[in-house]
C-alpha cells in the first residue's frame, strides 16, 4: 500500500531523505508558482483599473475600425469590473482563455496580420511583466511559457523566418514603415 502511493508520488521509495527532499522541493515549487500568481494578479488589478481610469481606451478605440471598435476595446466598465470584482480563479480562467484562444487562432486564422500579431505575442522577446503578455498570462495562469514557446517555434518555424526577415529588409513603401512601428 505504501509502495503503491509513494509510486503514485513519482518518488523514490527506497530512500526516506530522498522522499522528505522531493517532497520539500515540490512544495517549495507550488509555493513560488502560487507567490508569482498572486503578484501577477495584484499587477493586473493595479493595471485594470489604471488602463479602466485612462483616456488609452478611448485612443486605442480611434486607431480600429469602426467595424471592431465593440467587439475588441474593453469598456472602462469592464477592465473597473474584472479589477475589482472578479476572483482570483475567474482571472485565472480569463488568462487561460487568452492563452487556449491564441493557440487555437494561430491553427484557425489564415490573415497573415493577425498570424503576425499572435506570432508575435507567443514570441520570448516580449515583455513578461506586460500587463497580460504571453509570458505575464502564463504566470496567471500557472504555465510555464518555455514548454508552450518551443512548440510554437517548431510548428510555425518557416512562417516566423519568414516574419523575422521581413523585418530585417529595408520598407520600400510607407506602409511597410508604418507595419514596422507597431510590430
Amino acid at each position: 500500500m505504501l509502495k503503491q502511493i509513494f509510486g503514485q508520488l513519482s518518488l523514490p521509495v527506497l530512500d526516506p531523505l530522498g522522499i522528505v527532499t522531493a517532497l520539500a522541493d515540490r512544495r517549495e515549487k507550488r509555493r513560488d508558482a502560487r507567490r508569482l500568481r498572486t503578484g501577477a494578479i495584484a499587477q493586473l488589478r493595479r493595471d485594470l483599473l489604471a488602463f479602466g481610469a485612462s483616456e488609452q481606451l478611448d485612443l486605442f478605440a480611434a486607431v480600429l475600425p469602426s467595424a471592431d471598435r465593440e467587439l475588441l476595446v474593453p469598456t472602462h466598465d469592464f477592465c473597473r469590473t474584472v479589477a475589482s470584482e472578479w476572483t482570483d480563479q475567474q482571472i485565472v480562467a480569463l488568462c487561460d482563455g487568452i492563452i487556449r484562444a491564441s493557440l487555437e487562432g494561430l491553427r484557425g486564422f489564415k490573415d497573415p496580420a493577425r498570424r503576425r500579431e499572435l506570432l508575435t505575442w507567443f514570441a520570448p522577446s516580449s515583455d513578461p511583466d506586460e500587463t497580460l503578455s504571453f509570458a505575464f498570462c502564463c504566470r496567471i495562469a500557472g504555465l510555464d511559457p518555455e514548454p508552450i514557446y518551443t512548440s510554437v517555434w517548431h510548428q510555425f518555424k518557416a512562417e516566423i523566418r519568414g516574419y523575422l526577415e521581413e523585418d530585417r529588409a529595408p520598407a520600400d513603401t510607407h506602409e511597410h514603415q508604418d507595419d514596422f512601428l507597431f510590430a
